[in-house]
């Protein structure tokens, strides 16, 4: 008996085209080509990523249906139109896409695609003690702690913030990993104009910014800027302070601010290794002036 050799080539991986395909390729717009229907699906190929995909019959489009071959048969092999990638599945080597106009048009779809610092508007979805619960889209939720429901912090959020309210909020930080989102309804973080610190790599000496004060303590104050940064403003950077030894330094920070209250501070400096940001309130009002007014 005669052996025969067969060999076979298999597409270029999805992984091998595409470094980190779950922040580059995920919740991006491509051009499709309709290839077939394959059951009550279609397959798709994406010329620029050289890689197929399906989409299936939930994600053809927004309208209602009672015949889905009617549906299916409004797409023409050969067609091209514009898809949105909303998943991946390395088992099939397949990209997962939709054709829906609301998943098109969608701002983002997966936590990778929301930036700290953005503007994003939604829905309250719940209210309790702890802050609010805003719907984004079908899939994405933020929380709004209660210290950033407003400038000054609303206590009796229940009776203030009613259900299905559309709001506008800024985000302050966002973990994909744990599809953890983090917002503000703070007016005056949602229209700052002065630069918003997210990153150890945004930071410069003398640099103004904006933050919440999250702790009152006798050494100074503690801000909460965007991410995971984090400052203190020293009691020396402070000023207005009678520093007499029998004046109680933490009880005149506590006459002077709040938890949650926006402060604008100048950068003095920073230590990345040791994640050591120190700040001032000790700032020149007339350069916020011009900033804000720029």
């Amino acid at each position: 008996m005669q052996t025969h050799l067969l060999s076979l080539n298999s597409p270029p991986s999805i992984l091998e085209t595409n470094n980190d395909p779950s922040s580059s390729i995920i919740g991006s717009i491509q051009t499709c080509i309709i290839l077939q229907h394959i059951g009550s699906s279609l397959a798709i190929r994406i010329p620029s990523l050289k890689q197929y995909g399906i989409v299936s019959s939930t994600h053809l489009t927004d309208q209602s249906y009672d015949d889905i071959q009617q549906i299916l048969n409004s797409f023409k092999p050969g067609e091209k139109t514009q898809c949105r990638i909303i998943g991946i599945s390395l088992s099939s080597n397949l990209v997962i896409c939709s054709l829906k106009q609301s998943i098109l048009e969608a701002p983002f779809i997966t936590y990778s695609d929301i930036q700290i610092g953005s503007l994003v508007k939604g829905s309250i979805a719940h209210v309790d003690q702890n802050g609010l619960i805003i719907n984004l889209t079908k899939y994405i939720n933020g929380f709004v702690p209660i210290i950033h429901n407003a400038d000054i912090p609303i206590k009796e959020t229940v009776n203030k913030f009613p259900l299905k309210k559309k709001v506008q909020c800024r985000v302050l930080q966002v973990d994909p990993s744990r599809q953890r989102l983090i917002l503000t309804m703070k007016k005056s973080l949602i229209n700052t104009k002065l630069p918003i610190i997210s990153s150890y790599n945004n930071l410069q000496t003398n640099l103004l910014t904006i933050g919440v004060i999250i702790s009152i303590q006798d050494y100074g104050l503690l801000v909460k800027l965007f991410g995971d940064l984090c400052g203190l403003v020293p009691k020396n950077e402070i000023g207005q302070l009678q520093t007499l030894s029998t004046i109680n330094i933490k009880s005149q920070l506590q006459q002077m601010f709040y938890i949650g209250q926006t402060v604008s501070c100048k950068v003095i400096n920073f230590d990345e290794e040791q994640k050591k940001i120190t700040l001032s309130l000790k700032v020149n009002l007339s350069t916020i002036h011009l900033i804000i007014h720029n």
